[in-house]
């Protein structure tokens, strides 16, 4: 056995742990690279792609959360709790927006 086969072997057996398509077939046969390169991108791709999704779904749902804590925190420095008048309205009037949420 040469390095390439045994680092080929090492792959196929040790990263998929055998019962895919090239654990059936011998390093001599015609099938057994195209075997091993679908087996091989399997097992890479796929859950690369699936990690990929989740950790999307967890930094969108951070940033929905970010977005609306920064919503809650511009109401609270602009519109009045109890009569949910606007900071602009208020000062139109001549009214201080300080002075009337105390």
């Amino acid at each position: 056995m040469s390095i390439l086969t045994c680092l080929v072997y090492n792959l196929n057996y040790g990263i998929r742990l055998s019962g895919a398509h090239t654990s059936e077939t011998s390093i001599y046969n015609d099938l057994y690279w195209p075997l091993f390169f679908y087996d091989m991108g399997f097992v890479l791709i796929v859950p690369i792609i699936l990690i990929q999704i989740v950790f999307g779904i967890v930094i969108d749902s951070f940033g929905e959360l970010y977005l609306s804590n920064q919503t809650l925190k511009d109401d609270m420095k602009n519109i009045c709790f109890i009569c949910e008048l606007e900071r602009d309205s208020l000062e139109k009037e001549g009214i201080s927006f300080e002075q009337h949420i105390q």
